[in-house]
């Protein structure tokens, strides 16, 4: 799989692209997510659900 080069993800996020995922992808860094949306990279969090049985 090859994956694009940070002129590409540049020219996807001018047309709208989420590249948030290229980051956990190590794909560019954060400071290079920073540097293409203007914004800082916060990671994703995941919420753990848990299920009480109880008879």
């Amino acid at each position: 799989m090859t994956f694009p080069d940070i002129d590409t993800l540049e020219l996807l996020f001018s047309w709208g692209t989420d590249i948030k995922p290229y980051v956990s992808l190590r794909v560019i860094t954060a400071d290079d997510y920073k540097a293409i949306t203007g914004e800082a990279y916060v990671a994703p969090t995941t919420q753990v659900t848990t299920t009480s049985t109880t008879n």
